[in-house]
């Protein structure tokens, strides 16, 4: 089995055009780990491009937010009653951007945001029995929290207790790696439109299941970003500035 997967496209619909291509013939699956929307000019493209290479797509937090405004003001107030605490909720863009760009993309989506909003939180992929893959967006409890690749080995495995999976698949923090934690493999397949690791590459990763079990390898792909910036300079999005600044820069806004 070959699997093609990625995730966090966010409306970039050049990164992901590059990745398909990219990926060359025909996969078993395509994985998508959520975020098609969000903080990008073309979600309703995006939506309907993956739709029409029959992906398998998990909901991710961005996705909630646009689908629906309850999650997003529960984002709000969670940020704010950390920051007023004196923590720090780190953002990739600031605060004030969310509700205008998730307002403008749930606009946008207009008659595919029933697709966008009844994603399912996780899915499941078993070549042979017993041999299982399961997608999230985050982490297996929540759209939210992040799995970061120098976590200390016991906050992973207490995120990740009961996950009955050989490989763990997800995106949501936008920096690809592969990592074991005891028998499991963790595999963030990184960011489509935006990577925060200073690289902007866009980013996929290809899983292979043999007699041998399961094969990770990740690809990072240059694209035409002009082209990208472009779309979203001629867009009516809001707040522009600081998205193309992360689309450039493929750093998160110090000041979010």
């Amino acid at each position: 089995m070959r699997i093609v997967a990625f995730s966090d496209v966010h409306g970039n619909l050049p990164a992901l055009e590059a990745v398909l291509a990219a990926a060359g013939g025909t996969p078993d699956l395509f994985l998508v780990a959520g975020d098609l929307v969000g903080f990008g000019p073309k979600p309703r493209e995006v939506v309907d491009l993956v739709r029409s290479r029959g992906c398998l797509v998990v909901k991710g937090n961005v996705d909630d937010y646009v689908a629906d405004p309850g999650a997003l003001e529960r984002l709000l107030q969670e940020v704010r009653e950390a920051r007023d605490s004196g923590g720090r909720y780190r953002l990739p863009v600031p605060l004030e951007v969310f509700p205008d760009d998730m307002a403008w993309a749930r606009r946008e989506l207009a008659d595919r945001l029933d697709y966008v909003a009844n994603l399912p939180f996780s899915l499941s992929v078993e070549p042979v029995p017993g041999r299982v893959l399961k997608m999230v967006h985050a982490n297996p409890r929540d759209m939210t929290w992040p799995i970061r690749l120098r976590m200390p080995e016991e906050e992973l495995v207490e995120m990740t207790r009961g996950v009955d999976c050989e490989v763990l698949l997800f995106g949501h923090h936008h920096i690809p790696f592969v990592r074991a934690v005891g028998p499991l493999q963790l595999v963030n397949v990184g960011s489509v439109g935006y990577p925060w690791d200073g690289d902007t590459a866009t980013a996929y990763t290809e899983i292979t299941f043999d007699g041998d079990g399961w094969h990770a390898q990740q690809h990072r792909i240059p694209y035409d970003i002009a082209r990208a910036a472009a779309l979203i300079e001629g867009s009516t999005m809001p707040h522009k500035e600081p998205i193309l600044r992360l689309l450039k820069t493929a750093k998160r806004d110090a000041a979010a």
